[in-house]
């Protein structure tokens, strides 16, 4: 079989999921009247239209950052603008015979309510809030990654005798695959999955057995559980409303020589340089109907978003948090970084 010709085919399938998060962000667009707001307000950055439609700064600027993404809104020097040509296909839905945003307008309440609240308000309700169907896909698309890059890159570059290892602390574990996944390679050690959604945590409790339980709990409270040799965090400290205080608290929680695993998003913190990115507009939307849900769920939540803590941030904060070295992974994923704390 060859590897272009699968990893083309892939990019495809991952073009069309694009294809349905951008539609969500369009009907998002159509039913909150962004983009007329937009074309009446001329350019603007978040701040400013989201004082001119009412909506929640924070995840509006991550509507606009997925939508020019998309090539649906101009971004120039910090300002969003909707194109000329847009203007009759989005927003005149009587003068023009174009109008086409309504044609998105086909999506249940149940899909939209969470993130049309989220748009409003500023606050999400963590993931419990967007429906079993999320945790269910989060599960199945997750797994080939944690199966296949985890187990047989991942971990075995973490610099640390897997064997070797006592205790795991597996956080934001979902419900459980990765914590199978990280169990079935350290075959000795005692390992916790720990997550604050009720109904993964309870889909989780299938897979415990004799050295792997599960904890619904928060990643603050981690020095509760006891001490870690290795603590993994996949796929999800941005999606904590205070990445510090859970970095903080692993790193009280970590035994002398224990070392810490997390895995993010690819992305680099500059939006111009991460446009090169073919699926950028994939991590906005995923962003608008996970991410922001989690990360602005408390009043003092940081809501980070998918593509917000790119490796620089994660250095800094680590270093804050009382970390001594980070080391970032070479790992051929082209869809995330992995990197080493001690």
């Amino acid at each position: 079989m060859n590897l272009a010709d699968v990893q083309a085919f892939a990019l495809d399938v991952w073009k069309v999921k694009q294809a349905e998060l951008v539609a969500f962000m369009l009907c998002l667009g159509d039913r909150l009247d962004i983009f007329g707001a937009l074309a009446e307000a001329g350019p603007s950055d978040s701040t400013d239209l989201a004082a001119a439609t009412g909506l929640a700064e924070r995840p509006l600027r991550e509507w606009l950052y997925g939508m020019a993404a998309a090539d649906m809104l101009g971004f120039t020097d910090g300002a969003f603008s909707i194109p000329d040509a847009a203007v009759p296909v989005l927003v005149d839905e009587n003068t023009s015979p174009f109008y086409a945003a309504g044609a998105f307008a086909m999506l249940t309440d149940d899909q939209l309510e969470p993130t049309l609240g989220l748009m409003r308000t500023g606050f999400g309700g963590g993931f419990d809030a967007i429906g079993s169907h999320s945790i269910d896909a989060l599960e199945r698309m997750t797994g080939p990654s944690h199966r296949i890059i985890l187990a047989g890159l991942v971990l075995p570059a973490i610099g640390a005798d897997l064997e070797r290892l006592a205790s795991i602390a597996d956080l934001g574990c979902g419900t459980g695959l990765s914590t199978e996944v990280i169990a079935a390679s350290a075959p000795n050690a005692r390992v916790v999955g720990i997550d604050p959604s009720s109904e993964s945590i309870a889909r989780a409790n299938d897979r415990s057995d004799d050295r792997v339980g599960f904890v619904e709990d928060y990643a603050e409270n981690l020095p509760e559980l006891g001490t870690f040799d290795l603590i993994t965090a996949l796929d999800c400290l941005h999606d904590m409303p205070r990445p510090d205080l859970a970095l903080s608290a692993c790193r009280q929680a970590l035994g002398t020589d224990g070392i810490m695993l997390v895995k993010e998003p690819r992305s680099t913190g500059d939006f111009d340089r991460d446009r090169k990115n073919p699926l950028l507009a994939l991590n906005y939307g995923f962003s608008l109907t996970g991410c922001l849900h989690s990360g602005l769920s408390t009043e003092d939540g940081w809501g980070l978003g998918n593509t917000g803590l790119y490796p620089d941030r994660l250095e800094a904060l680590a270093l804050e948090c009382g970390f001594g070295e980070v080391r970032h992974l070479d790992i051929p994923d082209p869809a995330a970084t992995y990197s080493v704390l001690r």
